[in-house]
């Protein structure tokens, strides 16, 4: 379509956006899990993945969440028990 999902993090935490294909512009941005720091890399360890008008994505902590293609967090769930 005409937009491009990626996962990114930084001090605040791991989170999802979305850029129009186009212009390259940032359309949103959603915070999805606290972050993971790591020896080896810090950071989400894949892709969002599209469902529809979903996307799911799960962060280098096992964080797994799902989110609306318009930047919404519509639930997440920890899969360590940690968070």
């Amino acid at each position: 379509g005409d937009r491009l999902y990626c996962c990114g993090s930084d001090e605040k935490g791991e989170f999802a956006f979305a850029l129009d294909v186009k212009t390259g512009n940032k359309l949103w941005s959603c915070e999805f899990s606290k972050g993971y720091t790591h020896g080896r890399g810090d950071g989400p360890r894949g892709n969002p993945t599209v469902v529809g008008d979903h996307l799911y994505v799960l962060g280098g902590g096992g964080m797994l969440a799902c989110l609306t293609t318009d930047g919404k967090l519509a639930w997440s769930k920890d899969l360590t028990g940690k968070e």
